[in-house]
């Protein structure tokens, strides 16, 4: 990734560097692959913000603007909209949406908002309808995913729904008030695995040091892996692979230098269930040797295997 927070991309020229976004990036050779650290897809969406005023008046009224703007807060929920204070994300794509459609967030309006009332917006009603529908979708979904202020967010879809119309709201809050129970039961248990694990979350590795404390940190980070792949979220098998070497990647992190965590990773992608394959498990074996025989810097390592992108390919050590 550069910098100023776009993928690396390889081989391009000046027009294709010019037209690709972070959602078209796949398609070309991304070095450094996506992240899922909250902060850095703050920053993201700060830029896209800045670069989005220098086209336009406001990154609220035009329709490029703000189909720019959903499309990088996609982006980011869709890489990092389920890690430990994604909550950050969501919370600021709900108020822009809300802003865009006329609707003001009523509970969760914590955030530095612009002056500017929705009233400004001079919609047709079929723009503000087809925006209404999208918030709602959007509701839909962080609702049903673990994460912390969830109590909040289920307040304000409420309010939200009621304020569309108080007949429909009352079979959708109900056919919906299970997915927020469920994610609420499960952002609670995985937190219990979690808690001993954050202060570790992120840190630089540093060579096997056979401690007692060690040793406890690593069953710990092993729990928690064990404890995602049960798929206590219930997902379709197509997405939950996304959750399991998430958990992988945090303890690689932190245990970059030991063949335990590379080891049990490998074997899950080899298994054949949700994994990448005998391929992918070839490459996370790779990444544990040339970590363990070719000692580089520590910071550079840590970026590494936080940027790793799966399961389309594991990239090179190498940012």
């Amino acid at each position: 990734m550069n910098l100023d927070g776009t993928p690396y991309l390889e081989a391009l020229s000046q027009e294709q560097l010019e037209a690709s976004t972070i959602l078209s990036a796949p398609q070309y050779k991304v070095r450094s692959g996506m992240c899922s650290h909250v902060p850095l897809w703050e920053l993201y969406l700060q830029k896209v913000a800045r670069d989005t005023r220098r086209k336009h008046s406001s990154i609220y009224d035009p329709v490029d603007a703000r189909d720019g703007m959903v499309q990088a807060y996609e982006a980011a929920v869709s890489r990092a909209g389920f890690v430990v204070g994604c909550h950050a994300l969501w919370k600021q794509y709900i108020v822009y949406l809300s802003f865009t459609c006329g609707y003001v967030c009523k509970d969760i309006i914590d955030l530095t908002l612009p002056t500017l009332s929705p009233d400004h917006l001079q919609l047709d009603p079929q723009t503000k309808h087809r925006r209404v529908l999208q918030l709602r979708s959007v509701f839909q979904r962080l609702i049903a995913t673990p994460m912390q202020d969830l109590d909040g967010f289920w307040n304000e879809y409420g309010t939200f729904e009621r304020s569309i119309s108080e007949a429909l709201s009352q079979p959708l809050l109900a056919e919906h008030l299970p997915r927020y129970q469920h994610a609420k039961q499960v952002f609670i248990e995985r937190m219990g695995y979690m808690n001993d694990l954050l202060p570790s979350v992120g840190r630089l590795a540093i060579p096997p040091e056979n401690t007692e404390k060690e040793r406890s940190l690593l069953l710990n980070f092993l729990k928690r892996v064990a404890y995602e792949r049960t798929n206590p979220e219930r997902l379709p098998l197509s997405d939950l692979p996304t959750r399991v070497r998430q958990a992988y990647k945090d303890a690689a992190c932190v245990f970059l230098r030991h063949p335990e965590i590379w080891h049990e990773w490998s074997s899950w992608e080899s298994s054949g269930y949700c994994g990448g394959g005998h391929a992918v498990a070839c490459e996370v074996s790779n990444v544990d040797r040339t970590l363990r025989f070719h000692p580089i810097d520590r910071a550079q390592i840590s970026c590494t295997v936080s940027f790793v992108t799966m399961p389309s390919s594991l990239c090179s050590v190498s940012t």
